[in-house]
Parts: structure tokens; sequence; C-alpha cells
């Protein structure tokens, strides 16, 4: 059966959806326009991530093609391997029963993102709860498969959905599940430390079940993964220059904003070349200069704005409120090692 049409048939008979508003007006989708995400809170964020992953087409026929019984074959088969060769294992062990991936079709579609996660680890009759690391890399691994049946559910309503938003709750809750309940009501996270996560846990999700070798693969590190070279430039106390360089790989990039820093194209070329405090191969300090040239730059360049500062009268964190300009298209060949030489001339000039 084709997986858009199997997804969408369970939908329809899905209880939760319910709960959207019934006036045929304001929810039905347009002709032409796309699917929207319903705003549930401190979270929008997360829809961002939603919303940007899904337009991106490798990753989103990834993520609609995710084969579900063949990652969950594969969990079984993990944790039989480990649980047979752990010797954590006491002999009367049984193994732990694989827990449903994801809500089931009756559970409500709430925010309960400050209930702790529920035990899967065997339980002995009359004797306390325990889990071997056989059972805690199954509970991971089963955490992960939900969280992708989630997302790929969500990203079939948002090409499929005739109504113009549709609920990221059970992704979120799955996300919440996998990551140690990391995103807590009424709390404002560290965007980039959740977007990293997210991405780990795509990550996991296709390790469980291989791509075709037509597509991308390691699909993540493909996508969003790019190589530089750091060089770092100094003199020991003794005036002898010191050259070190060094291979770097990256997955975003995270430049900061201020007042004198206001525009894009002036934060990366703060962030690729400045000047730090090191410690020379003798162990002095100096003031040494850094620089990073990029060998290759992934197809989609993340880039996350650091608005944090220390305010020096009060010693605590405040956010920079300045903006930051974007400009229509940035040229970022100009960080390229292959032009190393030539933009370095440029700027001496």
């Amino acid at each position: 059966m084709d997986v858009d049409a199997a997804i969408l048939a369970s939908l329809q008979t899905n209880p939760v959806m319910s709960n959207v508003s019934t006036d045929p007006v304001p929810v039905m989708r347009s002709e032409g326009k796309p699917v929207g995400l319903k705003n549930v809170g401190n979270v929008c964020y997360f829809n961002s991530f939603l919303q940007t992953y899904f337009n991106i087409p490798h990753l989103r026929r990834a993520v609609r093609t995710f084969d579900l019984d063949h990652a969950r074959k594969t969990v079984d088969e993990l944790y039989a391997t480990e649980h047979a060769t752990s010797p954590s294992n006491p002999p009367s062990s049984s193994p732990t029963p694989t827990p449903p991936a994801g809500p089931t079709s009756n559970a409500p579609e709430k925010m309960d993102i400050d209930k702790p996660a529920p035990s899967t680890a065997p339980i002995a009759a009359g004797a306390a709860a325990v889990m071997t690391p056989a059972d805690r890399k199954k509970k991971q691994r089963t955490e992960v498969v939900g969280f992708m049946r989630e997302l790929q559910k969500l990203f079939v309503r948002l090409d499929k959905s005739t109504k113009s938003f549709v609920d990221p709750m059970p992704v979120i809750n799955a996300f919440n599940e996998a990551c140690d309940h990391i995103i807590k009501r009424g709390s404002q996270e560290d965007v980039g430390e959740i977007n990293t996560m997210f991405l780990n846990l795509l990550e996991q999700g296709f390790a469980l079940n291989p791509l075709k070798s037509t597509e991308i693969n390691p699909l993540i590190e493909s996508l969003f993964g790019g190589e530089g070279i750091e060089y770092i430039t100094a003199k020991e106390q003794d005036g002898t220059p010191v050259t070190v360089s060094n291979k770097v790989k990256f997955m975003q990039l995270i430049v900061q904003v201020s007042k004198q820093i206001n525009k894009l194209c002036d934060s990366i070329d703060n962030l690729l070349c400045g000047v730090a405090e090191y410690k020379t191969p003798k162990g002095n300090q100096a003031l040494a200069e850094k620089c990073m040239w990029f060998n290759r730059l992934p197809p989609v360049l993340m880039i996350q704005e650091s608005r944090a500062r220390i305010n020096p009268k009060t010693g605590l964190s405040e956010k920079i409120v300045e903006p930051l300009q974007l400009q229509p298209e940035l040229f970022m060949d100009r960080y390229h090692h292959d032009k190393r030489e030539l933009v370095q001339a440029i700027r001496k000039s």
C-alpha cells in the first residue's frame, strides 16, 4: 500500500484529530497554500525547525519513506545480540518487551512534557525494576523510532492535509521522550542545542533504517555537515613565528550579533577570522590570529545568531536586541580555501 495513503487512512480514523475547531472557514486549507503548524506554547522555534526541514526535498523524502517496520526489526535484532552478550545480564533476565513507538491512536494529543518517562525495564516478581545496558539501549532506540513515526505522520499532514494547520504536539512529545524531557513548560531553551539534538535523533533513526543506495547516506552529515581548515598564526616570546593548521568539521555557524557588527556578512567575517588567546607549543600565552577556510560547504548551511552578552555592571547575561541585516545573497566563495591567498592579499591592500 502507498505510504501516504496508508498514513492518511490512519489519520482519518484517529479520534485525536477531532480536537481541532469544526468551523470550516478558518481551518480549511486554501488552494495553493501551504499547511501551517499550530502554536502550542513556548516552542515556536520547534515549529520553525519542522517547517525548515520539511522544505528540504532530500530530507522530506527520506522521512516519508522511512520503513518503521524495518527499524523496529533492527531494534529487536540489536537487542537480542546485545542482551545475549552483555556480561551484566543475569541468567534469569527476561527480554524487555518492545513498547509501542509513539502515542497510540487513542492517546490524547496534549502537552504533557513535564511527566517523567515511564520505565520499560523488566520487573521480576517481588523485586525492584532492573535495567541492563542492553535494556537501556533498546529503550533509547525505541524512543528514536517513536520520534521518526510521529515526524513521518506530521510530514504527510503538512503535504496532504485539507486543513490550514496541523498540531505538532505529538512530534514534540516524542522528541521530549527521546531526549530526557529537555523541553520544560514555560522555559526558554537553547535553540542551537535543541536543533543539534533534533538532527542527532534523525541521524540515529536513519541508522536503524539505512537509506537505499540511490539516496544520500549518511543523510544528515551530507546535507548539513561542512569541512574546513583553521590556521592559527602567533609568535613565541622570542619572536619565533608559529603557524598551526587543523582540520575542522561543523554542522552550523554561530555568529555574534552586536551594535558594531549588525550585518550577516560582517558577522561571518568576524567568526571566521579574528584574534584570540593562544597557548604556543612552548607554553607561552600569546595573541593569535585564527582564520578558518572552507574545503566543503554543505548544501544546507545553518547559521545561528548568538544574542547573549554579559552586562559588565551586573555580571548577568542579557539579550542583544539589535537587528541583524540579512543580505539577499551571500558570496561564500570568498571563504573557500582555494581563494585563501587571493582574499588575504585583498584584505591587506
